[in-house]
């Protein structure tokens, strides 16, 4: 099959990894794969991987794409390519796409991957994806929870909409390699420290303040804890601000934008997922798939992969003093903190390997490029 993976952007993000993976794990298939990037906001660790496997990369442009000449360069490129299926992610990207493959003519069909429940879109994004939403042919959700926000607000519909879960790298163990340090990643927690990691886009939708008012409450009673945020994004200024207000700062690092997260997690004595709404997150399925005990919002698709006092600890979203009381058991009980972090990695092994998602993907793609048109969806004149 030929391939088209439209997004956003190629920023550092849990949405980018999918891309990433999937371009990645169908090239590897056979497949005739190729990115386009509407944002001109592009990480080297997204991008160098796909250019080393051979797969062709575009960038429209931010500025382009505002002005209009990346939407008509974008409709150049699929007329001209003519891909069996253009794989949309994100909201730009998704109202980018079916413009441009409508405007192509007959023969792409759409598909068009709900990484969230939207919550955070405005009316007029509701409206875009509604009004747009008749040239998807599928919709694919990494979380079945949000399948009936998009369905009633996003246009999306039910007999065309399939759940197909995040995958992740799983790490191997008893390689014989020694352990990485603190130090070998260019940071200084002393053996002591009790290093708390959190890793996404610092964006309201995380929960971060929320996360650094619990960590209060963790250091009155476990003062050799250190909390260890990994990402950027716009509350950086107001996280930074909020950690000194609280009297946390000397106990936090922000440490910005890294492309080595999941090993940065992996040597975590625990790792903390405070958003406020989700699909299923790649930065805790890493974590879990290290073997590191997980405390997690219990919200939309995190108790998907999530059970609670089973494969991870679960608690309400902005509720500071109840993730603090789940952090802090957790770092008092080691054993059974080890033992849950044990059970959330067999969980990863034996249901959300990456490569389990990519055949998922892949036998959906192969049904879909196969099958005669679903009812009420045209074939594009």
């Amino acid at each position: 099959m030929k391939l088209t993976f439209v997004i956003d952007s190629l920023a550092m993000g849990g949405a980018q990894k999918h891309v990433r993976q999937m371009a990645l794990g169908l090239a590897a298939r056979g497949h005739q794969v190729q990115v386009i990037s509407l944002n001109d906001v592009c990480h080297a660790a997204m991008v160098e991987p796909l250019v080393a496997a051979g797969i062709p990369v575009t960038v429209m442009g931010r500025r382009a794409m505002l002005c209009g000449v990346g939407l008509i360069r974008l409709w150049k490129r699929l007329r001209s390519d003519r891909p069996d299926l253009l794989i949309t992610v994100l909201f730009a990207s998704t109202i980018a796409g079916r413009i441009a493959a409508t405007l192509a003519g007959k023969g792409i069909r759409i598909v068009t991957c709900v990484q969230a429940r939207n919550i955070n879109y405005r009316w007029w994004q509701f409206a875009l994806l509604r009004l747009t939403s008749r040239a998807t042919a599928r919709f694919f959700f990494n979380s079945r929870s949000a399948m009936p926000f998009a369905l009633k607000h996003e246009g999306a519909r039910a007999e065309l909409s399939h759940y197909v879960a995040n995958g992740v790298e799983i790490p191997t163990s008893g390689s014989g390699e020694p352990r990485r340090t603190w130090s070998d990643v260019g940071l200084h927690f002393q053996p002591h420290h009790e290093v708390i990691v959190t890793i996404g886009r610092l964006d309201p939708q995380k929960g971060y303040g929320c996360l650094l008012r619990a960590f209060r409450h963790v250091l009155g009673q476990r003062e050799q804890a250190r909390l260890l945020v990994i990402g950027a994004g716009p509350e950086a200024p107001r996280l930074r601000a909020l950690a000194e207000e609280l009297g946390v700062a000397e106990k936090v690092i922000f440490a910005g934008e890294r492309a080595d997260g999941p090993l940065l997690a992996s040597l975590a004595r625990l790792y903390v997922q405070p958003s406020l709404f989700e699909g299923t997150p790649n930065a805790l399925m890493e974590a879990m798939a290290a073997g590191v005990p997980v405390v997690a919002t219990a919200v939309d698709g995190v108790p998907e992969i999530v059970t609670h006092g089973v494969s991870g600890w679960l608690v309400p979203p902005n509720e500071p003093a109840a993730l603090a009381e789940a952090v802090l058991g957790a770092l008092r009980d080691t054993q059974e903190a080890e033992t849950v972090g044990r059970r959330g990695r067999e969980l990863m092994l034996k249901q959300f390997d990456a490569a389990t998602m990519i055949s998922r993907y892949e036998a959906q793609f192969l049904e879909f490029h196969d099958a005669v048109p679903a009812a009420g969806v045209a074939e594009k004149e």
